[in-house]
């Protein structure tokens, strides 16, 4: 024996229970909503490595750059005080000789020549 429903009744029912394949669209759009997303998240995120990594390199090179420049310029600080230690000795070579000449002339050749005045 069929069952008369009415046509607003099987519409209420139709609604208020939709058919496995109505639930199944739905799923399916929302996970092709949630890939989307994450989709976007990949994406800013590799571009957000992309940038890191050029940052650790440009700071590399820029840390390499500074030590050179400081080893230069420790390269040229040490030239510097070598040839300021040659210069000193030098001087304090030519202040030894000259003491010895005074102390030689002193001892030998100053009293001969007070005694030719």
């Amino acid at each position: 024996m069929p069952l008369c429903v009415s046509s607003s009744t099987r519409l209420h029912i139709s609604l208020s229970h939709p058919p496995p394949f109505l639930h199944l669209l739905q799923t399916n759009s929302r996970l092709k909503q949630i890939e989307k997303e994450y989709s976007q998240k990949l994406a800013k995120s590799a571009q957000l490595i992309a940038e890191l990594q050029t940052s650790v390199c440009e700071s590399k090179e820029e840390n390499v750059r500074l030590q050179q420049a400081k080893e230069k310029q420790l390269k040229e600080a040490n030239a510097r005080w070598d040839e300021e230690r040659r210069t000193i000795t030098q001087h304090a070579d030519q202040a030894c000789k000259v003491c010895s000449f005074q102390t030689f002339c002193k001892g030998k050749l100053w009293p001969e020549i007070v005694c030719v005045l």
